[in-house]
């Protein structure tokens, strides 16, 4: 698919993972839970496009999530580890310029659309393989953005809501669903001190909502 990068094993891109790394801990804390509410809302689109590995005033750009999993429970069925995020796009974006050409703090995402792929797994593909596009799966899901091979460092999520699938398609080694949903929030899990996500969370921006950072000089 284009914009994916070559990264791990699995095929999932690591790229943003070491970018967003290469921060300090207590960098993510002291945002969390004493940045102000304008500092959250343009750090949670700077570390967005850290972890997809884009430039977020690129509204053509393609967005790569960095995921090793996606989890929830919908009514058509339950499933974990079974669908795994490969890409997604950017559906629109509404953006307003000043005179010199800078984007405008009040830009606002409007609309995102995710594509996954099924991995080998006959009960999801059971689960879902009746499904038409434009049904409602009712989930919430939260897609994980921990780094598996440095259990140490930060966890992130993704929490998207009112899940809808926009699109079916078959390949030839693999099924690909599209989704649509209403929202998306990033949140940030800090590690416990045995390195474990403590399922604690700081701070959780809606994305959907809030605004886009200033064009980067």
């Amino acid at each position: 698919m284009a914009g994916m990068k070559k990264g791990s094993s699995s095929g999932i891109p690591e790229v943003g993972l070491r970018q967003a790394s290469r921060k300090q801990e207590n960098d993510f804390i002291s945002i969390g839970e004493n940045g102000s509410s304008l500092e959250k809302q343009v750090y949670a689109f700077d570390l967005l496009a850290q972890l997809m590995d884009i430039d977020p005033t690129n509204e053509s750009a393609p967005l790569v999530l960095h995921s090793d999993k996606i989890q929830g429970e919908a009514n058509i069925g339950k499933f974990t580890n079974g669908i795994e995020i490969l890409g997604a796009f950017l559906a629109a974006r509404k953006k307003s310029k000043l005179a010199n050409g800078e984007l405008n703090s009040g830009a606002k995402v409007v609309f995102w659309d995710l594509t996954v792929i099924l991995k080998d797994n006959p009960y999801v593909e059971t689960a879902l393989g009746s499904a038409a596009a434009g049904t409602n799966i009712g989930l919430t899901f939260i897609a994980s953005l921990r780094n598996a091979g440095a259990p140490n460092e930060p966890s992130f999520e993704l929490k998207c809501t009112n899940t809808r699938i926009s699109a079916i398609e078959q390949g030839q080694d693999a099924t690909f669903l599209s989704l649509a949903f209403d929202s998306m929030e990033i949140r940030f899990l800090p590690d416990g001190p045995n390195g474990v996500a403590t399922g604690q969370v700081v701070g959780g921006w809606d994305l959907t909502k809030n605004i886009l950072p200033a064009a980067k000089t």
